[in-house]
């Protein structure tokens, strides 16, 4: 038996009551003594930059497993792609203007490209170059997803956000390049 919201409102008068004296006052110091703990928390930047780049490999690693059926034949649970035809397929509605074989090879650039990134990712190396390699990839992907099947798909999937992950990474590389080259144990 489901009670509705408004049943349940009326067997429970206090829900709709308005807060006790004081309530208020109690839960604005709580959140105010909640912020300032936050922010006495300092990461490392070494750590910051390392979650970073091992988000944004494994998630261009992950789009290329789908690619390749290893998360899953097309169809599946959680698979978008599940082969390399399905995703050609794809990247064809995301190019309408270019030629079938002009789209085919965008496609399978950006594949290549977003092996290569993931794994100087991960290994450190020009890091600041190949993050805003990545931001840039991930920008074209979102606008093109943006622009062909509106704004939904491309936030749905955090294509922004990782690009704007991505600039971040590039902006904390060059940053601590500058300041001790060692800090992030990337050659620049």
């Amino acid at each position: 038996m489901s009670h509705s919201f408004k049943s349940s409102c009326a067997a429970s008068p206090t829900l709709l009551a308005p807060p006790a004296a004081g309530a208020l006052e109690k839960a604005g110091t709580t959140l105010t003594r909640l912020t300032q703990h936050l922010e006495r928390i300092s990461l490392p930047p070494r750590l910051t930059t390392l979650a970073a780049r091992l988000a944004l490999a494994a998630s261009f690693l992950s789009a290329v497993a789908d690619r390749l059926g290893l998360w899953g034949a097309p169809g599946s649970p959680g698979v978008v792609w599940g082969d390399y035809e399905s995703f050609l397929d794809y990247s064809q509605t995301l190019m309408p203007v270019l030629p079938t074989s002009v789209a085919d090879a965008l496609a399978t650039l950006a594949t290549v490209l977003e092996v290569l990134f993931a794994a100087l990712l991960l290994a450190g190396i020009r890091l600041r170059w190949v993050a805003l390699g990545s931001a840039l990839l991930l920008g074209l992907f979102a606008l093109s997803m943006s622009l062909t099947g509106g704004p939904k798909p491309a936030l749905d999937y955090s294509v922004w956000s990782a690009g704007a992950g991505a600039l971040l990474l590039a902006g904390a590389a060059r940053g601590a390049s500058d300041e001790h080259p060692s800090t992030i144990g990337s050659s620049q």
